[in-house]
């Protein structure tokens, strides 16, 4: 299974329909939140959509997967979501730059 995962700005470049999985906040850079995801969980698909601008410490990001990725019902994106925030909770710990926040 391949993967992609990018960034958002908020343009309907993509024309696909997303599931909105959660919300992190950090001020580590956007290509180095995808790099990890890329690494860590590349069999999912990951966009995350910028919620705040950068102008302050961290940056919110909606973290979303296409829609036809979540399996079965719209419960089905808890176990990705948990899979997506773990690893960049590990990628990016409390304590050090860049840290990750999960907002569920």
């Amino acid at each position: 299974m391949s993967s992609t995962h990018s960034a958002h700005d908020g343009k309907d470049s993509d024309r696909r329909r997303f599931s909105s999985l959660g919300i992190i906040a950090t001020s580590a850079p956007v290509e180095a939140l995808l790099a990890a995801l890329s690494e860590l969980r590349p069999q999912f698909e990951v966009r995350l959509r910028r919620l705040s601008d950068s102008a302050g410490i961290e940056t919110l990001y909606r973290v979303e997967i296409p829609e036809e990725k979540v399996p079965g019902d719209r419960g089905a994106t808890i176990d990705p979501w948990l899979r997506i925030k773990s690893a960049l909770l590990a990628a990016f710990p409390a304590g050090k730059a860049g840290a990750v926040k999960a907002i569920d």
